[in-house]
């Protein structure tokens, strides 16, 4: 499996939902060597102990990204990440298949070698990566690169319906997997003993959001609209360049992947006005602790939930997720209520029924 994401020692919480995925998939039988070459300077450490399997991480170099000549640069990073990984495979007996997640570089790297070796190759694909990937080329272009998979991974039925309908991808070659929780970790817990624990305030309103802290995630929408309302407060989650400010914002910070379910266990309301998703591992994990959920009106959330245990806002309207906040806020009730849906519904989501269902539609190329 080649990843651009999977956790080190000095970032033990990036890429941890991939991580514990493919640990699944071994557990299930099947032997997984993660390849995620990281760049020159960075920490190439593995995480010893944590979550999911260790990875090799060979180095390339990389010129960045950054203007001026910003294709020019990422073309030649990519082409480095590639001769990173083939420099791993190519020292070690072939896998039966290729599997790049997600598209660029790992899926482009695991494409070509599953040429080169002649052994088939599979891709995730992301949210976010088609909206850069496929924008940057031609469409003649993106079918002749995705025609070089032998199978298609995507996390949610608009994904599928953009592979099939706009790139001409056959359906038989599309599996739609929607993501799945470690229920193992993520369960309810006390409030009370977990804000004690976490020294977080006991008579708050306290909601949770777990995202980079980027724009299209709605951080900075969701921390002005918990400054209107009396007596809530924001969690926040996960690292980025834009990082939530107010007088509501208790914390943001990211945090290794197996604490996330004590910051969810401490919350009453989980709150996501994402512009962007595929298949949110985040709400999937909160329903899983069984608390309610405010989500972004926007078919991939409801492709996951519904209106028995979520509130569906207008994510570039702050007053709208205030509404929604201050309604959970003043009816423990409804909180009581919704979580307990969410829970139920959660069942519906296991990381081992996500594995088991990818190896099972693996099987017919391998």
């Amino acid at each position: 499996m080649l990843t651009t994401s999977y956790p080190r020692r000095s970032a033990a919480w990036s890429g941890t939902f991939v991580a514990t995925f493919w640990s699944e998939v071994q557990r299930q039988g099947v032997g997984v060597e993660v390849i995620a070459p990281v760049r020159v300077l960075r920490d190439a450490k593995p995480l010893e102990q944590g979550v999911g399997l260790r990875a090799v991480h060979p180095r390339y170099f990389s010129p960045g990204v950054t203007a001026p000549f910003r294709r020019t640069r990422r073309r030649l990073s990519h082409h480095g990440w590639r001769r990173a990984a083939r420099s791993i495979v190519t020292r070690r007996p072939l896998p039966d298949w290729f599997f790049g997640q997600f598209l660029q570089p790992a899926g482009e790297a695991a494409a070509a070698l599953g040429v080169e070796f002649q052994r088939p190759s599979f891709v995730e694909i992301s949210e976010s990566e088609t909206q850069r990937w496929f924008a940057a080329k031609s469409s003649a272009v993106v079918r002749k690169e995705l025609e070089l998979f032998t199978g298609i991974v995507t996390v949610s039925d608009e994904l599928t319906e953009l592979v099939h309908d706009d790139f001409g991808v056959a359906s038989d070659r599309i599996l739609t997997l929607r993501n799945g929780v470690d229920h193992s970790l993520f369960r309810p817990g006390e409030s009370t003993d977990m804000r004690a624990r976490l020294d977080l305030p006991g008579d708050a309103m306290i909601t949770v959001t777990v995202a980079r802290h980027v724009e299209a995630k709605g951080v900075q929408v969701a921390a002005d609209a918990l400054a209107t309302v009396h007596g809530s407060a924001g969690l926040f989650i996960g690292t980025g360049p834009r990082p939530p400010k107010g007088p509501a914002v208790l914390r943001a910070m990211a945090v290794p992947h197996d604490e996330v379910r004590h910051y969810l266990q401490a919350a009453d309301v989980f709150l996501a006005p994402s512009l962007a998703e595929g298949c949110s591992n985040a709400v999937l994990e909160a329903m899983a602790v069984g608390l309610p959920l405010v989500l972004s009106d926007r078919p991939f959330m409801r492709e996951i939930a519904d209106e028995s245990f979520a509130i569906f806002v207008d994510p570039q309207r702050s007053d709208d997720v205030a509404a929604a906040i201050r309604t959970l806020s003043t009816n423990p009730q409804k909180r009581a209520e919704m979580g307990a849906r969410a829970l139920e519904a959660s069942a519906d989501f296991t990381i081992s029924s996500r594995a088991s269902r990818l190896l099972e539609w693996v099987s017919q190329w391998t």
